[in-house]
């Protein structure tokens, strides 16, 4: 399990990953396709910094739980979009940030 201090850092390095460049050899139909769940995780991984931020930390759960969803349910898509990325590393993070603050 993470501390909150772990958490925060493991989220900004997150945060950072996601604001890369998107590369990828996808063509651009699947790219547009593709870019729903990648721009809603990444609009998620903003949220969830901002809420650490704030230390109002009950919307963490459902946000990183969305998140992990995403990721699940578009993986194919994701690597596809941003191969260098580790997603299932992404997701399992956003499971135990989300066990950690669900009650």
């Amino acid at each position: 399990m993470f501390s909150k201090r772990q958490s925060r850092i493991y989220l900004l390095i997150l945060f950072t990953m996601s604001m890369m460049n998107f590369t990828g050899s996808a063509n651009e139909a699947n790219h547009r396709d593709s870019m729903y769940p990648l721009s809603k995780i990444n609009s998620n991984i903003k949220e969830i910094e901002k809420i650490f931020q704030s230390e109002n930390l009950e919307q963490v759960c459902e946000i990183a739980n969305s998140s992990s969803y995403l990721i699940k349910e578009n993986m194919k898509e994701l690597k596809s979009v941003e191969p260098n990325h580790n997603w299932i590393e992404i997701r399992l993070l956003l499971q135990e940030i989300a066990n950690a603050y669900c009650k």
